[in-house]
This record gives structure tokens, sequence and C-alpha cells, in this order.
């Protein structure tokens, strides 16, 4: 992962890099970008306070691969296994909460039958 600045809004970003050692002639690549773009534009369309934001997702042609940068919100609290990592157990109180903004993270994410990954849920409770 990357920092990068959205200058248009002053806002910290976070780049995703993910590099395929594949070129764009191999047959299984055009798939699996049209796969990756896909998903991409659904998670874009989500409107929720505790998924993290993705802005877009750039694809660049290297020597021997293909290299994809999808560009997400800076997570200023951490994501929920971030944070779970760094606390370990946590209080009834906090579990509770937690539960809560998790319930809406997955409708949001259900959806449009997306998948659920604890990395794209934030915490706005900490």
């Amino acid at each position: 992962m990357y920092a990068a600045m959205d200058l248009s809004r002053g806002a910290l970003l976070v780049v995703r890099r993910v590099e395929l050692r594949q070129s764009l002639e191999d047959a299984g690549i055009q798939k699996q970008l049209s796969t990756i773009a896909n998903n991409m534009k659904m998670i874009m369309n989500i409107a929720s306070p505790f998924v993290v934001k993705h802005h877009t997702m750039r694809v660049f042609e290297l020597d021997e691969s293909i290299r994809v940068d999808v560009y997400t919100d800076y997570l200023k609290n951490g994501s929920m296994s971030s944070m779970l990592r760094k606390c370990g157990s946590l209080s009834l109180l906090r579990v509770r909460d937690y539960s809560a903004e998790l319930a809406i993270a997955v409708a949001s994410l259900h959806s449009r039958h997306i998948n659920v990954q604890g990395t794209h849920i934030e915490s706005k409770s900490i």
C-alpha cells in the first residue's frame, strides 16, 4: 500500500497495488481485469459511512506484468481488522457498537451482492 493525495479535495488516499505476472495478451487476464473493473464500479457507488470509499482504479501495462492500482480513502481510525489486531479483545459495549456498524456495512454491500472483507469496513466508533 502507498499513500497519495487527492489534490482537488486535499484528502489523503491509500493506493492498494496488485501486480499480475501476466501480459495483456494472456488469455485469462482480460477476464480478470474485467471482473476487477466491474467490482470497482459496484463498490464505488456505495454510500455508507462504514464502507471504505473507493475512488478509481488504474491499470498499467509493464514489461512483463500488469499493475492495478486501486485508490481508496485513508482510514484515520484504521480498519476493523487492524483495530482488532492492535487492541485484542473488546468490551461488551464496543462489541455492541461495532456489531451495529458491521450490520449497516454488510447490508450496504449485500444489497449489491458484494463480497465482504474486514479490511473494507471502517470503524467510526473508535
